[in-house]
């Protein structure tokens, strides 16, 4: 294969590749060469040597053609004109000298060496960097263009799926939010369908009894028209039955409150684009695009107790679920019970060894694992069949995770209850031991205390120490990484011992408190977060999270006359005659128009409730449209990113091609330089050269470009729905009929199987005493510390805060019809309303210190009231500041409540009756308008309720049911209108509860004293 040479663009060829290739002189063109100067590098034949070295022959070097570039030729010296530098000086930097310059006095002494050594040597440099440069160095640069050309040319196309992917969710969203519009819809049509249901039924009702009105209207004017003397003795009135008015039915329409669109959450929950990566092999480079974070679920304000599963066991250890279909629980016998989020028991298992599991876990496949200590042995439970996983001998395995590996770490202690530590294990075959810090000291206290175990997302393997009273992490290796033990607390104010641990899906890690009844949060470097108190929890031991960041609690500790009268019968005929008469009038004056009135405001009400509820629907439809243009919006936003990133993307990528190409054109001039040298003999040319064959070998970074991509979410209803607007439900309510004749009390609203913690307020108070109320939107609240009187709305949100007078506590507040504050202060024996912003006192007594307080359904004030020398009580009532009645003593003259300065909340049911809860006397006194004694209670018998019965807040709802507190037992009594005891509310976690009060709707809300927690209760 013949060799090219390209030398300044011109093509030869080599005469050293073929014998028979013919070279002609350079002078002549004609002859055939024979020489060659290696000087002025010319082919020369014999007749033309003559006239190239007629200048002079020292100039040049003529030799046979064949030994040609073989003469080298030696810079001039400077020093003397006609030597040539055949040397260099070592100490004088490598400088040309000739034979003459080595005997001067500047390089006496000096180190010389040919250069002819320097040459050769300098030849195979660039003779080297030369193959190196050709074979490869510049083979991986144009790699490397190529590689980046291709990524360029194919950039618009990796995008446009990108955006495909987004425009494709976007519709997703469109389709789903219609969903979510169509089934408000739905349900609006559904509540109008109940609502147009309720109207009709109470219309008939109405109608029924105006039938009834008519018929009797019938008989009696029949009567009326009779001098027969038995029918009108037999008449029988039904004119009680017919005045006692039915409540008047008002059905409030339900409304659509659209929420307001957060478009951060939106972007949340459309999808994930994730950041173009640019990695080399060393680093990685995220290129900062100012996305959200999607993957963070930020902790709720105040944690909600969503469900409560009684497991029947009576000492409930360990609980463990992926999702709310399967939770599995154990306790101190052998059973282990499945249960699901309703509260169904579906499966229970007993196990093999007759003794309680120490603990459960559930693996990435749902089969349950679950430890027997005694046995030694971790059992695996698959399709029903129970299986032995691991037999420890030594050893008794006690608490269980499940890695999201499939791995199982399982907490062992010694038989001897002298070591701990914590083993990993791939099906039945152990992996990992870890027992000992770096420096050999165990990690884990030395003893049979329970340590639970969690692994966390980021694989730190985490142990709650109940004996060292710790928190210990260590890495996935088994290094030790930190240790937590405990935050401080003015509340927590017990040791810090855990029990059950958990991690979430952000790496928190959640552990109970057992002696502070709390958990407390931690993030994955052990830093406190915060914790969750509010849940009324008792005893707290194990806990989990499932799949979902539902959190599972396990408490562990917590069920007739004889003779005959004779009467005239003319006597009797005129009365009948009369009462007759008088039903009459009652019925056509009195009665009858009240009945009109009420079916024709029910049929207005049917009239107009189509044209009502289609307002609902244009509000509904007017969020959807608000909905689809956000929709868009995230939409567009995320292709602007998007674009954003391929504008970024492709202009790094060409900087790097360019910055390539630039090298490469660098080669491609060396490559010249090189070659050029090869050639050449001149010796100072070689010699100079400067190899940047190490620059070139430092290949560029080569940048490894992962493509963003987008990743849809998932598209829940239930959030779309919930974060899409809120329909208030239809509310019915019942007005006292404005013509009354004392109806008797009508049984509307049932109590509750099992009455609902709904939920707690936090007020902040440390002796939280009163709460009063008309609804949700303004909860009024004192304590027996400060002077303050807070307003809450039932989120939890403080709206108003108001101070005493006196700059004491107020003993008792309540609120007038019209939503005026009232409140007592004992100290400066005064009443005060706030009425308008403006503070003015109502009532100053002297002699006396008011307590208590209660408004009546006539507007009227009760007060109760104690004398300066604390040994008489007494009820007081008030219009306005006028007293009108004392309610003192019995009609024996004994006095009606103990003699003390006790507390004695007062409350008025519907028929008017005084309800005085007197602590002292462990009694409810109960008298009727006028204050004659009707009745007295002091307790209902009671197994369970052991302490003496000490009632504290009292009040009254619309059933004219009485509502008491028993503190000493931490519960509510519920009396009927007679003071017959109903029932017990005593499954709410009640913790010396003091004040209480309904509002308008009959929730309950119930002071905790120490807590400082207002709880509604719902019994109704």
């Amino acid at each position: 294969m013949e060799h090219q040479i390209i030398i300044y663009g011109i093509t030869i060829m080599d005469p050293r590749s073929s014998a028979q290739d013919v070279h002609r002189c350079d002078l002549c063109e004609t002859a055939i060469v024979h020489s060659y100067c290696d000087v002025c590098h010319v082919n020369l034949c014999k007749p033309c040597i003559g006239e190239h070295i007629s200048d002079g022959y020292q100039k040049h070097a003529i030799v046979p053609f064949l030994e040609r570039r073989s003469t080298l030729i030696y810079p001039k010296c400077g020093t003397h004109e006609h030597k040539k530098c055949k040397l260099q000086c070592k100490n004088c930097a490598n400088s040309f000298i000739c034979s003459s310059c080595t005997a001067s006095e500047q390089h006496r002494g000096h180190i010389f060496v040919e250069v002819s050594h320097a040459y050769k040597t300098q030849k195979e440099i660039v003779k080297k960097d030369t193959e190196e440069l050709e074979n490869s160095i510049s083979p991986k640069y144009e790699e490397l263009a190529r590689d980046l050309e291709n990524q360029l040319a194919n950039l618009d196309g990796g995008y446009e799926k990108l955006t495909t992917s987004m425009s494709k969710q976007g519709e997703q969203w469109h389709r789903e939010i219609d969903i979510v519009i169509n089934k408000m819809k739905t349900d609006i049509n559904e509540i109008k369908v109940k609502h147009r249901d309720i109207l009709h039924k109470h219309l008939g009702e109405i109608k029924e009894i105006q039938s009834l009105i008519n018929q009797t209207l019938q008989a009696i004017r029949k009567i009326e028209e009779s001098t027969e003397v038995s029918p009108t003795i037999e008449y029988s009135s039904k004119i009680g039955e017919i005045r006692k008015f039915p409540f008047k039915v008002k059905v409030t329409l339900p409304t659509f409150i659209p929420k307001p669109i957060d478009r951060e959450k939106l972007w949340v929950f459309f999808g994930k684009v994730t950041p173009l990566l640019v990695s080399t092999a060393t680093e990685e480079h995220v290129l900062s695009l100012n996305l959200y974070n999607t993957s963070v679920k930020e902790l709720l304000d105040e944690p909600e107790i969503v469900g409560t599963v009684q497991t029947g066991y009576e000492e409930l250890r360990n609980v463990t679920s992926l999702n709310e279909e399967q939770i599995w629980t154990s306790g101190e016998n052998n059973h282990i019970k499945c249960f699901n989020i309703k509260v169904s028991l579906f499966q229970t298992i007993k196990t093999k060894s007759g003794k309680w599991p120490n603990d459960l876990a559930v693996d990435g496949e749902g089969n349950l694992l679950y430890s027997d200590r005694t046995e030694g042995t971790v059992n695996k439970v698959k399709n029903g069949q129970t299986e032995e996983l691991i037999r420890l001998q030594g050893w008794g395995p006690c608490k269980l995770c499940a890695t999201s590996s499939g791995d199982l770490l399982v907490t062992l202690c010694s038989n001897d209850e002298s070591e701990y530590k914590v083993v990993r294990y791939s099906g039945s075959k152990e992996k990992q031991s870890i027992q000992f810090d770096d420096e050999g000291n165990p990690l884990y206290s030395r003893n049979k205390t329970i340590k639970y175990i969690t692994g966390n997302r980021n694989n730190d393997i985490c142990v709650a120490d109940y004996g060292a009273g710790a928190v210990v992490v260590v890495n996935q290796g088994g290094k030790f990484r930190w240790r937590y033990t405990g935050h401080p607390s003015v509340t927590k104010n017990k040791k810090y011992i855990p029990w059950g641990i958990t991690a979430d899906s952000q790496s928190r890690i959640l552990t109970a408190d057992r002696n502070n009844h709390c958990i407390h949060i931690l993030d994955q470097n052990g830093h406190f977060l915060r914790y969750i108190d509010n849940c009324d929890l008792e005893d707290p031991y194990g806990l989990c999270v499932d799949n979902n960041d539902n959190m599972f609690v396990c408490e562990f500790n917590k069920e007739l006359h004889i003779g005959h009268r004779f009467v005239d019968v003319k006597k009797a005929y005129k009365m009948m005659k009369d009462a007759i008469k008088k039903d009459a009038e009652e019925l056509e004056i009195h009665i009858s128009p009240v009945y009109d009135e009420y079916a024709l405001d029910l049929m207005n009400q049917l009239t107009n409730l189509d044209g009502e509820y289609e307002k609902v629907t244009t509000a509904i439809s007017k969020q959807g449209e608000e909905w689809h243009k956000e929709i868009d919006y995230v939409v567009e936003r995320m292709e602007n990113e998007i674009s954003n990133i391929k504008v970024k993307h492709r202009e790094d990528l060409q900087k790097q091609l360019d910055e390539i190409k630039q090298l490469q054109s660098l080669m491609k001039q060396t490559l010249l330089t090189l070659r050029e040298i090869q050639e050449s003999t001149d010796v100072s040319f070689t010699i100079e050269y400067n190899s940047k064959i190490t620059e070139f070998s430092k290949s560029p970074t080569r940048f490894l470009y992962s493509m963003p991509t987008f990743i849809p979410k998932l598209i829940s209803h239930v959030k779309i729905y919930s974060y899409f607007g809120e329909i208030t439900p239809l509310r019915t309510t019942r007005e006292e009929p404005a013509v009354s004749a004392k109806p008797e009390n009508t049984l509307g609203g049932e109590l509750l199987g099992k009455p609902e913690l709904k939920k707690i307020i936090q007020t902040g108070y440390e002796e939280l005493r009163s709460v009063a109320c008309h609804n949700e939107e303004r909860i009024w609240t004192t304590c027996g510390k400060t002077n303050d009187i807070k307003c809450f709305n039932i989120k939890g949100f403080l709206l108003d805060t108001i101070k005493s007078k006196s700059g004491k506590w107020p003993n008792d507040l309540t609120l007038d019809k019209e939503g005026n504050l009232l409140f007592s202060e004992g100290t400066r024996r005064t009443v005060t309303i706030i009425k308008n912003g403006e503070t003015e006192e109502l009532i100053r007594v002297q002699g006396w210190m008011p307590n208590t307080l209660c408004v009546t359904s006539s507007s009227d004030l009760l007060v109760s009231m104690y004398n300066n020398e604390k040994d008489q009580s007494k009820v007081v009532r008030y219009t306005g500041s006028t007293e009108k009645q004392t309610i003192q003593f019995d009609d024996e003259g004994k006095p009606l409540y103990s003699g003390n300065n006790g507390i004695k909340y007062i409350t008025v049911n519907k028929n008017g009756d005084i309800c005085v809860s007197d602590c002292k006397a462990g009694a409810v006194v109960i008298v009727d308008k006028a204050g004659n004694f009707r009745c007295k209670y002091t307790g209902y018998p009671s197994r369970t309720k052991i302490s003496p019965f000490k009632p504290f807040g009292i009040t009254a709802d619309s059933q004219n049911r009485v509502l008491i507190v028993d503190r000493s037992n931490h519960c509510i009594h519920i009396l009927d209108g007679n003071g017959d005891f109903l029932r017990f509310i005593d499954n709410c976690n009640l913790k010396d509860p003091l004040g209480l009060c309904v509002d308008i709707y009959d929730n309950l809300f119930v002071c905790e004293f120490y807590k400082g927690y207002i709880k509604r209760i719902k019994y109704c």
